[in-house]
């Protein structure tokens, strides 16, 4: 974004020639790559919605070869979608805020991310585990809490003074 669109168009060729390596885009410059071979996506912005993240990740290995998809999310990036959505009105703004939720879930969800995706395109995953995801090479660690949030919330409870969160 920024650049002039002749220096745009010389970079878009020189990677598409195998020139260089490696390209940093905007979704709009991303979305006009048509190679075959490319390897990585990796969105450093949360993207808008669960369809623009499917389609820009399907830019990697269409030809057929382990290709990896990373997306960084922080909170901080649902507060500034939140930001850019405040910006709108009425049902814009209404399906602006439903498909960040729906993003946000998929990228905290511990779920198998292909199950995630089918599922959120009325489709199903017959094979219960992908394989390949985050979530199925290396599942989020569990356990059960309740005795520790008992005694918590025991503590809280019998505090005689109106401490603050930090405090208890």
């Amino acid at each position: 974004a920024g650049l002039p669109n002749e220096k745009r168009q010389e970079n878009q060729e020189r990677f598409i020639r195998e020139d260089v390596d490696i390209i940093v885009a905007t979704i709009a410059f991303g979305m006009g790559i048509d190679k075959s071979n490319v390897r990585f996506v990796i969105h450093a912005d949360l993207p808008k919605s669960i369809e623009g993240y499917y389609q820009e990740t399907g830019r990697a290995g269409r030809d057929g070869l382990p290709s990896d998809c990373i997306l960084l999310y922080s909170y901080a990036d649902k507060r500034k979608s939140e930001f850019f959505i405040l910006q709108k009105e009425g049902q814009q703004q209404e399906i602006a805020y439903k498909q960040l939720e729906d993003m946000i879930h998929f990228a905290t969800s511990a779920q198998c991310r292909r199950i995630s995706l089918l599922r959120y395109f009325d489709e199903v995953y017959e094979k219960g585990n992908c394989k390949a995801c985050d979530n199925c090479l290396t599942p989020k660690e569990t356990f059960d809490a309740t005795i520790i949030a008992q005694k918590i919330l025991s503590c809280v409870y019998r505090v005689e003074e109106r401490f603050g969160m930090k405090h208890v």
